[in-house]
């Protein structure tokens, strides 16, 4: 009587172990499912991570390039405004030695004209001595 109760007993055993066995597999496997979901997460972070890095990167160098070209861009004015100040420094500085050239030439006038006054008085003067005088020599003679 014992014999069947021992194999069914063994096949027990066998059933359990089997169940247990499967049970296990199917542990393992969602054990497996679970890693590999943590890794793509993990991966998918590390992704995003890494394309915010490269954003923040980029972001950073088009700030940098928009500063550039503002400097760039203030040297521009700021070189355009010393040429133009220059061009005015030189415009003036022309005008002024214009304005003194006829200043020159007003005062070289007046000097020649002064001279040629000078001249006609000392004419005039020698002219009425040689009237003076021929009336003189007329009074003497008449006398």
């Amino acid at each position: 009587m014992r014999g069947p109760i021992i194999k069914e007993s063994a096949r027990q055993e066998r059933r359990e172990e089997k169940t247990e066995r499967r049970r296990e597999e199917r542990r393992r496997k969602e054990r497996r499912r679970e890693e590999r979901r943590r890794e793509e997460r993990r991966s998918e972070k590390r992704r995003r991570e890494e394309r915010r890095r490269e954003e923040r990167r980029k972001e950073e160098r088009r700030r940098e390039e928009r500063r550039d070209e503002r400097r760039r861009e203030e040297r521009r004015r700021e070189e355009r405004r010393s040429e133009e100040r220059r061009r005015e420094e030189r415009r003036s500085e022309e005008r002024r030695r214009e304005e003194w050239r006829r200043e020159e030439r007003r005062r070289q006038e007046r000097r020649r004209e002064e001279r040629r006054r000078e001249e006609r008085r000392r004419e005039e003067r020698r002219s009425d001595e040689r009237r003076r005088s021929v009336q003189g020599h007329d009074l003497a003679f008449m006398a």
